[in-house]
């Protein structure tokens, strides 16, 4: 149910070159999260998008959680989901999506993704938003989806 790096090009574009890290989730969300999932995986990728003659960094993370009950998991998916700026259905899922830009033009896209027993957590973040903005995001939740529902 993870995003594979293909899923990530795929969606992105291109011209981003990203590679896994190795990285486990951090921050008190996850930990709270995965904690009440049956079952739990975490992906992350970084690298970079070509912009004009500059290469900006750019990264994805991705955790899927399998709660015992689709009930559970649209609990959870509410809760987490509350304070998201867009619900909506996407693929046959329930995703909600939320845009945080930072400082030094840094943009974080989150989008949380729920299908069935199944939730994925999404980050991009991105110094180059001109490159990797809420269009490719969209594909990447739209693949996610996609992938809870072949579960």
């Amino acid at each position: 149910m993870l995003l594979e790096r293909d899923d990530v090009v795929t969606a992105l574009g291109g011209d981003v070159n990203l590679l896994p890290t190795g990285e486990r989730w951090q921050g008190a969300i996850g930990e709270v999260l995965q904690a009440a999932a049956a079952d739990s995986d975490y992906v992350r990728y970084a690298g970079s998008v070509a912009d004009g003659d500059e290469e900006r960094p750019v990264a994805v993370g991705c955790m899927v959680l399998v709660f015992s009950s689709a009930d559970i998991a649209s609990r959870t998916f509410d809760s987490v989901a509350q304070a998201s700026h867009l619900r909506s259905e996407l693929e046959g899922a329930q995703v909600a999506v939320e845009t945080v830009p930072g400082a030094n033009g840094l943009v974080s896209y989150w989008g949380y993704v729920q299908h069935g027993p199944g939730m994925a957590v999404l980050a991009l973040d991105t110094l180059a938003p001109q490159q990797v903005a809420m269009p490719e995001f969209r594909s990447l939740m739209s693949k996610s989806a996609e992938k809870l529902a072949e579960a």
